[in-house]
């Protein structure tokens, strides 16, 4: 019995024919990198086989002979034993290893070349026709035009069916896809000659119509064939969909209309797709018919907001768009099969979208009574939700989210109303300040707390089952909490009152996460929620200098409360809060003690970089660092702006230079970044003083960089050149070649030229890597550069087709000797 048998199936050792390239009892496949690999490895199992038997005793050797003289085989010689490996002895010396692992494949695979050649072939035939027929679409006749246009395209649907048969997929699919394209030409060549009807639509509906049968056809036509599937005609076959869309769009001049066909055709490319395994067709028709749906609600939910009267939605009929995405959507629902999740969606959606239907007259009403109707609602799904069995509970997910967003938007409204009342207050000189009564989106600001009550209701009832009883309560009452406060802020009361609200509301959350904390509990959401709210209240009275100045102060307490006895996530917030507060609170000091800004943010720069350098820790640093750059930023709008800039980096690179020589774990990075912030203090100054030439700033820190990674490779020839010349390299070339690309027929031209050709030299001898890469890189773009106004002197059609025909004609040659390696490589294994 041999393992690598060329006659046999190495899976169900069936007989296989000469040339077969699959088993004809069990399809399995028997060509590619796959098979051959297993041949190859039943091949050694044949030859380790061998090894083993010219090393057996002669006893064992005798009984074997006798059992294959009987017609015995390996597999009837009863299973492997403890007992009969004994009787042979082990060899001496310890145990055979394993064979070394391949190294992981790399780079493009083979078969990966001729799919990129032929997609760029296609693509150029298809631009170059274009071209060549807007030029000479003039001197052609009508005869002319057509024999070009139809020849065209029967030589790529034939190119595409040869494709097909042999199999070449990449050819197949890159001639499908032009064949696809040469439609478009034809239907539109004949459109310009006047042959199609003169009505709006007429062309893409032409298109659309003739580009959908001939997809769709198409890949029927390749299940005949060795290749079985076309995904070029599916992708062509969901184009056409859209085009069809398009064509009723621009006829009826109905977008609603035009969504409703698109839907509607892509939903039956999506289905057909799900029924015949075409997982591409699939794919994209479910996509784009998702989104065409998507539109057609979106537009009919445009009609609901231009007039949401129930005389003009089903009096005049303006509702029907929503009630053909609810007709679809429930038409998914009922084609879903099996898919339950497909199932409960379109449910959801279906349910979503006759909600607006049935509710959205209620805006006409009123605005208050529209979101007391929506919160109802919205408490009724919950209940719902509650008592229905958990398979249909998806269901509710549609009209829940829809009854939501209207209670959450008047939520929303009121506090964006209470925040333009507090905005409004233009820095006062004090801290006791009336805001102004304001009009929103209700007209009765206390509206927002029914629908507060009814959201956290609802959030109960639908959460018991899942959520803890008071997990769900402290969500419930901080809605409401936040929601008086916000309706407190749409009367005409004081700025403090708002302020002193969520100051004690978070003060009030922070102490309950001591206590839980204290006793064991979670108190993580509390200690977030604490957090929270103070930032609010910052926000808050952020208009009054005074009053935030008395609101920042215990805040930032709170925040090193919260830093030390908080959990790690809430500490970290804390720890994150704390630099922007104190930049804050030194700047507003300033302004309440009239100190220049300019001063004032080199105050709080230099308390950043103490904090810095004082506090190891990972949060605040990053806040740290965030808040000195927000501060180095503001100095764009002094008078002496650079001045300024060069003193924000030499503090902000003192502090890191500080750092470094404090913490030894810290000192690499900090050193490497003061060495550049300090190097930037010096650009800015250099740039301040007048000095325009780019390479009195970057060559003098490029040399540093080179000479420290030159001293690196001479100390250790085994390190990579990228990591240790690529810094100083590219500070070196860059900005000048950029410069040189503009007119390289100049004297710093010349000498990127020299100094790229100097690189390649010293990396070819040296053998290093990255000058080589960089000087070659240089001398290409410069060369690129260089011949560029050339290209404009051939026809631009010349170059297209040219280019074109001969990566077409490289993909197909090489998918085709491709192919034929494989074959051979099979025919060989078979003459063993």
């Amino acid at each position: 019995m041999r393992f690598a048998d060329p006659a046999r199936c190495p899976d169900c050792r069936g007989l296989v024919t000469s040339g077969s390239t699959s088993c004809s009892s069990c399809r399995l496949p028997l060509t590619g990198p796959a098979a051959w690999e297993l041949f190859r490895t039943l091949q050694t199992a044949d030859e380790l086989l061998a090894r083993l038997r010219a090393t057996r005793p002669a006893v064992a050797a005798a009984a074997v002979a006798a059992g294959v003289a009987a017609g015995g085989t390996t597999a009837a010689r009863g299973p492997v034993t403890a007992a009969t490996v004994g009787a042979y002895p082990r060899p001496a010396g310890p145990a055979p290893s394993a064979p070394p692992a391949s190294p992981p494949r790399r780079g493009m695979l083979v078969s990966g070349v001729p799919a990129v050649l032929l997609t760029l072939g296609a693509a150029c035939l298809l631009v170059g026709s274009l071209v060549f027929l807007a030029i000479a679409w003039v001197l052609l006749g009508v005869g002319g035009r057509t024999l070009v246009l139809v020849g065209m395209t029967a030589a790529s649907a034939a190119a595409t069916y040869a494709g097909a048969r042999r199999p070449l997929p990449a050819a197949a699919e890159s001639f499908a896809a032009l064949t696809a394209g040469l439609l478009l030409l034809v239907v539109g060549g004949a459109s310009a000659a006047g042959w199609l009807a003169d009505a709006d639509g007429i062309t893409p509906l032409v298109m659309g119509t003739l580009l959908l049968a001939a997809g769709v056809g198409t890949d029927a036509a390749a299940r005949a064939t060795a290749l079985g599937r076309l995904v070029a005609a599916q992708l062509a076959a969901v184009l056409g969909a859209v085009l069809v869309g398009v064509g009723v769009v621009v006829a009826t001049d109905s977008v609603a209309l035009s969504l409703t066909v698109a839907s509607a055709l892509l939903g039956l490319l999506a289905l057909h797709g799900h029924l015949a395994a075409r997982p591409a067709l699939l794919a994209a028709a479910g996509a784009l018919g998702a989104g065409a749906w998507a539109l057609l609600a979106v537009v009919g939910l445009v009609r609901v907001l231009a007039d949401p009267t129930y005389a003009a939605l089903w009096a005049r009929g303006d509702v029907w768009p929503l009630l053909a995405a609810t007709g679809l959507a429930v038409a998914t629902a009922l084609l879903a099969g099996r898919s339950a999740a497909l199932r409960l969606t379109a449910a959801a959606l279906a349910g979503g979208a006759l909600a607006v239907a049935v509710l959205g007259g209620l805006h006409g009403i009123g605005t208050d009574v529209a979101t007391v109707g929506w919160t109802l609602l919205l408490v009724a799904v919950a209940a719902a939700a509650h008592v229905a069995p958990t398979a249909w509970r998806g269901a509710l997910v549609g009209p829940a989210v829809v009854a939501l967003a209207v209670p959450l938007t008047a939520l929303l409204a009121t506090a964006g109303l209470a925040l333009s009342q507090v905005a409004s207050v233009r820095h006062p000189a004090g801290a006791d300040v009336r805001l102004d009564a304001g009009s929103g989106l209700l007209d009765l600001p206390w509206v927002a707390l029914l629908a507060a009550l009814g959201v956290a209701t609802a959030g109960a009832v639908a959460l018991g089952k899942h959520v803890p009883a008071a997990r769900g309560d402290r969500g419930g009452v901080l809605l409401l909490a936040v929601t008086v406060v916000a309706v407190t802020a749409c009367y005409p009361v004081p700025l403090a009152l708002v302020a002193a609200e969520l100051v004690v509301a978070g003060a009030a959350a922070l102490g309950l996460a001591v206590v839980r904390s204290r006793r064991g509990a979670g108190a993580g959401s509390a200690w977030l929620v604490g957090t929270a709210l103070l930032l609010v209240g910052t926000a808050v009275s952020w208009s009054s200098d005074l009053l935030l100045v008395l609101v920042l102060a215990p805040s930032l307490l709170a925040l090193v409360v919260v830093a030390v006895l908080g959990d790690r996530v809430a500490g970290g917030v804390a720890e994150a809060l704390a630099p922007l507060g104190v930049t804050v609170l030194v700047l507003r000091l300033g302004v309440l003690l009239d100190v220049p800004a300019e001063p004032a943010r080199l105050v709080a720069l230099v308390v950043l970089g103490g904090l810095y350098v004082a506090l190891a820790r990972p949060a605040l640093r990053v806040a740290a660092v965030a808040a000195a750059a927000l501060l180095t930023g503001l100095v764009v709008d002094s008078p002496d702006a650079a001045t300024w800039l060069a003193v924000h980096l030499t503090v902000v690179g003192v502090a890191a230079g500080v750092t470094a020589l404090l913490r030894a774990e810290d000192r690499r990075p900090h050193g490497a970044a003061s060495a550049g912030l300090l190097l930037a203090a010096s650009w800015v100054r250099l740039a301040d003083v007048g000095v325009s030439t780019p390479e009195a700033y970057t060559l003098p820190a490029a040399l540093v960089l080179l000479a420290v990674g030159v001293t690196a490779l001479l100390r250790d020839p085994a390190r990579a050149t990228a990591p240790a010349l690529a810094g100083g390299l590219l500070l070196a070339l860059a900005p000048t070649t950029l410069l040189a690309l503009d007119d390289p027929a100049t004297l710093r031209g010349l000498l990127v030229a020299l100094d790229a050709l100097l690189l390649v030299l010293a990396g070819a001898g040296l053998r290093w890597n990255a000058p080589l890469v960089a000087g070659a890189v240089v001398g290409a773009l410069l060369l690129v550069r260089t011949l560029a106004p050339y290209s404009a002197l051939l026809p631009p059609y010349v170059v297209i087709l040219g280019a074109g025909a001969l990566l077409v004609a490289v993909g197909v040659t090489w998918e085709s000797r491709l192919r034929s390696l494989t074959r051979g490589r099979a025919y060989l294994a078979r003459l063993r």
